[in-house]
Order: structure tokens, then C-alpha cells, then sequence
């Protein structure tokens, strides 16, 4: 690259970028304390107005950050707000998330916290979850390290598209893994992506069996 085009060849660049930095970790926190007071004032006077503002401000936090940060952003916004905040927020956040591994504990307790989802369902995903069988065999493909993860799909096919790599990240050791899942353990389920999305409890998968990706 040359010196010209490279931000950090002069001492005047370097300050700019620094700048620049910190002038977006400002406006995201402006928009993170707009959407907790909207939440608030909904949790104080709950009307359709108030839930809308209140997710749409959320909306505003999830569009300002990339895909591996989108949650740790909208999760402490959402985590302990009711559940017509929370499950329509976090739906919409998560179809456009990766890299949720390091905290799935803390949005396995928030999900657990909410209570069901299948009231917020958009009618695409709620028929999806409809047409499941009470005990539904469901593939993740992932490093061995992280079977135990809270993203699962029913298409094993797209399990090994994970397991290769999928959207650019990295997998060591692959795997896929197969399991079966209680019905009732399921949080929520998703094909936005054609992924079909199992999102579930991982304490109570059963029958888990791990393969290497090209067994």
C-alpha cells in the first residue's frame, strides 16, 4: 500500500483513526442509553407506541455493529426486559450474528429467563416449529471443542458447511455432530438464512454422537 493511502503512515493519520474510533464507540453508546430509556419508559407505561420505540431503538443499537458483535451489544439491553421486548429484539439481532460461542451461557440464561418464544414466531418460522416431531435428530457442525453449542440445524448437510468453514470462519478439528432434542427444549427455530436454525438447550441433547467431518 502506498505511504499516502495508509491511515497509520503519519502521526496526523494514526490521531485521525484513533478519532474516529472513539467517535463511533460514542455514538454507539448514545444509541445503547436511547434504546434503555425507551425500554424503560415502556416497562412504565407499556402501550403499542412504547414497544415499538422501544424496539426500534433496540434496532438501531444491532444495525450499528457487525455480525460478531451484534449480541454483545443487544443482550444487556434486552436481557431482563419482558419478554415482548426481549424475544422480538433478540430474533431479529440473531439471524445476523456469528461468533456467539464464548457467550453462550449468558444468552442460554436470558433465553431461559424469557420464557417461550412462539408467541413472537413470524409465521414462516412458527410452521417450521409447528411440523417438528417431539423428539427432533438435529446436526451441528463445529470444532470438537464446541459441540456443546446452542446452534443446531436439522439439515445435516448444512452442519458440514459449518464444519468446513462456513461464512470464512475458521473451524479446527472439524466435526459433525448429530443428537436428538426434546421438542419442549427448543427455544426458537429459523430458516432465514436456509440454514434450518434449531436453537436449543444443549444440557438436554441425548443420543450425541461426534464424527470427524470427512469419517
Amino acid at each position: 500500500m502506498p505511504e499516502k493511502d495508509n491511515l497509520w503512515a503519519t502521526p496526523e493519520g494514526r490521531a485521525r483513526y484513533i478519532k474516529m474510533i472513539a467517535e463511533g464507540r460514542a455514538h454507539a453508546e448514545q444509541l445503547a442509553e436511547a434504546a434503555r430509556a425507551a425500554i424503560a419508559l415502556y416497562v412504565q407505561s407499556p402501550n403499542t407506541d412504547h414497544e415499538k420505540a422501544a424496539l426500534a431503538a433496540v434496532g438501531q443499537c444491532s444495525l450499528f455493529e457487525g455480525s460478531e458483535y451484534r449480541l454483545l451489544t443487544v443482550l444487556p439491553l434486552i436481557e431482563f426486559a419482558p419478554p415482548e421486548i426481549f424475544w422480538p429484539a433478540f430474533l431479529e439481532a440473531w439471524s445476523f450474528c456469528d461468533a456467539t460461542w464464548y457467550y453462550r451461557g449468558e444468552i442460554l440464561r436470558a433465553m431461559k429467563d424469557a420464557g417461550s418464544s412462539l408467541t413472537f414466531l413470524q409465521p414462516g418460522r412458527r410452521q417450521f416449529f409447528d411440523t417438528l416431531p417431539p423428539s427432533v435428530q438435529v446436526f451441528r457442525g463445529c470444532s470438537a471443542a464446541r459441540v456443546r453449542g446452542i446452534a443446531w440445524s436439522t439439515d445435516r448437510s448444512v452442519a458440514e458447511g459449518f464444519a468446513r468453514g462456513h461464512r470464512f470462519i475458521r473451524v479446527p478439528e472439524p466435526v459433525v455432530a448429530s443428537a436428538l432434542i426434546p421438542k419442549e427444549h427448543i427455544f426458537f427455530v429459523t430458516d432465514e438464512r436456509n440454514e434450518k436454525e434449531i436453537v436449543l438447550n444443549p444440557r438436554r441433547l441425548r443420543q450425541v454422537i461426534v464424527e470427524p467431518l470427512n469419517a
